[in-house]
């Protein structure tokens, strides 16, 4: 059995009754705050509780390759950890002495990077986009919109994204030649969605238009058409009359896909053959910054009932752990000690797949729970 208060960089052991505390951002608490685990792995539920089947709490830190770590454990107290859970938060920043460092740089409230053995670790909510033309005709020059500004190019290399900060954003791309009749084509994406889809012009004359939208990424459910922003049909394909002559209109598709995604085409017809259509396509990658040290990141641990580890510390990882809540943590135990103000309470949300040595992996999904971590005064 672990001290239930050792040294200032040892283990402390804080056991919890089976209460559920929901003041985690009050300054007060219970006598008996609750500290657990709450999800799936690989589909089964799991919740595990301290002060219930022999499971505890134990929080320490320490220093290692100059990097402060700040561990949780959620456990059965046993010779090896067996069914448990632990949450190593790692500081932000270099230093040769535990005295100096700072705990208040990575254990913050949002989204934390999940530690990576490539020196890569992601950052969370940040993509890239890399837009480029899907033209019949070959190379057409181009101008690109983006959020960003404009510019001439035949592809746009990327764009740096916060899906936090913006819900969605609109790119266009506009022919400068002369050999398109769709002279502009624009995507509304919506930055947290997983779907995307293309417009086709099947036929484009003076008298009727046919198009057609199809998927890249995700399952259709549903499209609503319109042209110069007036309904005019729903479904796969659109047959429209044109009545009179148009030198140009403006077709758009609004694509509701099965997920729930959303996405916008537009585009600006003139009649002509459907050879000289142009169309839009582009990549979303998770946005990975240089950090070797993985400097305030964190790195989630599952032991399976044999005592197996299972770790999200692998190279080009995936998934995301976000800390929604911090409190000072100051409760009196019941053997007469209290845990002093180098303590923390948190709680977390996320979804991961954690590896072993072997290659073996787990996923946890929709894991939330409350821990407590000691730190550095």
């Amino acid at each position: 059995m672990k001290k239930a208060i050792a040294s200032l960089i040892g283990v402390v052991l804080i056991a919890s009754a089976c209460t559920k505390d929901t003041s985690l951002d009050q300054a007060e608490y219970s006598d008996n705050p609750l500290f657990y685990f709450s999800g799936s792995v690989n589909g089964l539920p799991v919740n595990v509780q301290a002060g219930k089947d022999g499971y505890a709490m134990y929080t320490h830190y320490f220093l290692k390759d100059s990097v402060l770590h700040m561990e949780s454990i959620l456990a059965a107290d046993s010779p090896a950890y067996r069914e448990a859970f632990k949450i190593d938060i790692h500081g932000g920043e270099l230093s040769n002495s535990i005295s100096n460092t700072n705990y208040s740089s990575s254990l913050i409230n949002g989204p934390i990077a999940l530690a990576d053995a490539s020196g890569y670790p992601r950052r969370p909510h940040v993509y890239d986009y890399i837009f480029t033309s899907d033209s019949l005709n070959g190379n057409i020059p181009l101008q690109w919109t983006t959020p960003k500004g404009s510019y001439y190019g035949d592809s746009c290399n990327y764009l740096e994204v916060n899906a936090l900060e913006q819900q969605s954003f609109k790119v266009e791309m506009q022919s400068a030649g002369p050999l398109s009749c769709t002279p502009l084509v624009a995507h509304t994406i919506l930055t947290q969605g997983q779907c995307k889809a293309e417009m086709h012009i099947l036929k484009s004359t003076n008298s009727v238009l046919i198009a057609e939208a199809r998927s890249r990424v995700g399952l259709i459910k549903s499209i609503q058409w319109s042209v110069n922003d007036q309904n005019v049909g729903t479904g796969l394909t659109l047959s429209y009359d044109v009545l009179g002559f148009s030198p140009g209109y403006r077709l758009k598709a609004r694509i509701v896909f099965e997920s729930g995604c959303t996405e916008t085409i537009e585009k600006v017809i003139l009649a002509g053959s459907p050879q000289c259509d142009i169309n839009l396509n582009y990549q979303k990658l998770p946005r990975r910054d240089y950090n070797p040290h993985n400097l305030g990141t964190v790195s989630v641990s599952y032991f399976d009932a044999n005592g197996k580890e299972y770790n999200s510390h692998y190279a080009y990882n995936t998934g995301h752990f976000s800390i929604e809540s911090i409190a000072n943590y100051n409760e009196s135990m019941s053997s007469g000690t209290t845990v002093t103000n180098n303590h923390k309470r948190y709680s977390f949300s996320g979804d991961l797949v954690l590896k072993s040595s072997d290659g073996s992996s787990v996923q946890l999904d929709n894991i939330f729970g409350i821990f407590a971590v000691e730190h550095p005064d």
